[in-house]
């Protein structure tokens, strides 16, 4: 005998119990259900710890290059002065990262589905990495400020801000609602609505990545530094 457990509001399959029969009992039905429960929860918080974890590694290890450049680049790379480019390139790094983290918790919802542990090794080795490597050359003694000067840095600045501004509100106001129940993959649909920040699903099927790639090509701009742009290869 089986047992479904159903939504009260519309009749959608939460979790199935099998293995019952006329001798089961209440508790035996709790008992089977808390462990059901157990198992999602776990899930859930395995994938949330790799997303937190993922974009922990890049905000500290580019912040190192930044904060410690004697343990990079040797003893003497404490004395060199620090262009206006990289001061503003590491603030802008550590806002996207900060906002990936702030999200993670807030914003994204996760489904019951298990994550893999070698998901987090490949997204770690992809995100820690570039970190490490944008942050090498950004921070190094030996940089070269932007051709352009002050325009392009600030003019960098200023796309980079309104793109992060950007996915920040589109991710808030519509990926959030497309998914039907918290803890399911049951997704609607993404079309455009009057919210402004959609109407880029007229062109694109995913305008938060849309606007990521944007805000990265600003910051390569920005930086002058070859390294930002590969971050968007891959």
């Amino acid at each position: 005998m089986e047992i479904e457990v159903v939504t009260a509001s519309s009749n959608k399959q939460l979790a199935k119990l099998h293995g019952l029969n006329q001798s089961t009992t209440i508790l035996d039905v709790k008992k089977q259900l808390h462990r059901l429960i157990s198992v999602s929860r776990t899930n859930v918080a395995r994938a949330l710890q790799v997303f937190l974890v993922e974009y922990f590694g890049p905000l500290a290890l580019y912040l190192l290059t930044v904060s410690r450049p004697s343990w990079i680049y040797g003893q003497y790379a404490s004395r060199h002065n620090m262009d206006v480019a990289v001061k503003i390139a590491a603030g802008c790094w550590s806002l996207h990262y900060v906002k990936r983290l702030l999200e993670t918790l807030f914003v994204h919802r996760f489904s019951h589905g298990t994550m893999p542990i070698t998901n987090l090794f490949k997204n770690c080795s992809y995100y820690w990495l570039f970190g490490l490597y944008i942050g090498y050359y950004v921070n190094h003694p030996l940089y070269t400020p932007p051709a352009l000067g002050p325009v392009q840095v600030y003019g960098g600045l200023a796309a980079f801000l309104c793109k992060q501004t950007l996915q920040c509100l589109f991710e808030g106001q519509r990926f959030n609602k497309c998914r039907v129940f918290s803890g399911t993959k049951e997704r609607r649909i993404p079309v455009p609505t009057s919210n402004p920040f959609t109407l880029l699903f007229e062109f694109v099927s995913c305008p938060n990545y849309t606007y990521e790639v944007m805000a990265w090509l600003s910051f390569t701009f920005m930086t002058q530094c070859l390294p930002g742009k590969n971050f968007n290869v891959p």
